[in-house]
């Protein structure tokens, strides 16, 4: 397994969509084409702050593969099932992957689910050869219920279109958050969110601290952490599909606190 590293729109060290595809083709010549089965890829990565590369960029990478004949894979276990808008992630670049993995939202997070599409071509492989794996707890009844339940709520409560209402309120709010000097930048997808912020010089491990306590004692929990990469400060934030655009105010304004308390550090 060879890890490469993705178009990161967001951060100058790896912007250019056309260097990071020159990049990716370095790679695919000098790993060989013929030894490479398939690529994985996140097409809106989350762990690493809600990374949305290029469309050009995942277009490219989609080109190179099928002209050396490698499988494309998505990795949609964070950002499938209506996260960033659509149902998958891979559709915001209109791309037709080989495979996608998928998990978390496929059963609303209630039971543990995992599952794995394919396309007809690479299904039609297995219809007279055993495909060498398996789980215990493979098609779980209870999960399956539960993944067939989630699926039809999505549908029935129309998650999409009622995502889109919110897009107005997200997009008005972020150029909030923009506004403050200790915001570096505010990243959503659908409710997707990254907000990166600014640390002060000294007193770094307090000023985290701090954050972290003032969004609790307000009523916000999110996942707050130093990225260790960046030296900012991540703020990530997934709310319910089903958030109000007043529970989205709610959120925002405490973060515009936290915010403006990090810009009287500065």
């Amino acid at each position: 397994m060879v890890h490469f590293v993705s178009q990161d729109p967001y951060h100058d060290f790896w912007s250019s969509t056309e260097q990071s595809l020159q990049y990716f083709r370095e790679l695919v010549k000098m790993e060989g084409p013929d030894s490479i089965a398939g690529v994985i890829i996140e097409t809106i990565a989350g762990a690493t702050g809600v990374v949305q590369p290029a469309p050009e960029y995942l277009q490219g990478v989609q080109a190179i593969c099928r002209e050396h004949g490698i499988m494309l894979i998505a990795d949609e276990v964070m950002s499938g099932f209506c996260r960033t808008g659509k149902w998958f992630g891979f559709e915001h670049a209109s791309l037709s992957p080989d495979i996608v993995t998928m998990a978390k939202g496929i059963t609303g997070a209630a039971v543990p689910l995992g599952a794995v599409a394919v396309t007809e071509k690479i299904a039609a492989c297995f219809q007279d050869k055993m495909l060498p794996c398996g789980s215990t707890y493979n098609a779980h009844p209870v999960s399956l219920a539960a993944a067939s339940a989630a699926i039809k709520l999505y549908d029935t409560l129309d998650i999409l279109n009622h995502m889109e209402s919110l897009r107005p309120t997200i997009a008005d709010r972020r150029a909030k958050l923009l506004k403050h000097a200790s915001c570096f930048d505010a990243r959503f997808v659908g409710l997707h969110g990254c907000v990166e912020v600014r640390l002060p010089e000294e007193g770094v491990a307090a000023a985290i601290e701090a954050a972290k306590a003032m969004m609790l004692e307000r009523g916000l929990w999110s996942l707050v952490r130093l990225n260790t990469n960046t030296q900012r400060l991540d703020i990530l934030s997934s709310p319910p599909l089903i958030v109000t655009a007043d529970k989205l105010n709610f959120a925002f304004d405490i973060l515009e606190e936290v915010l403006g308390s990090m810009d009287q550090k500065r």
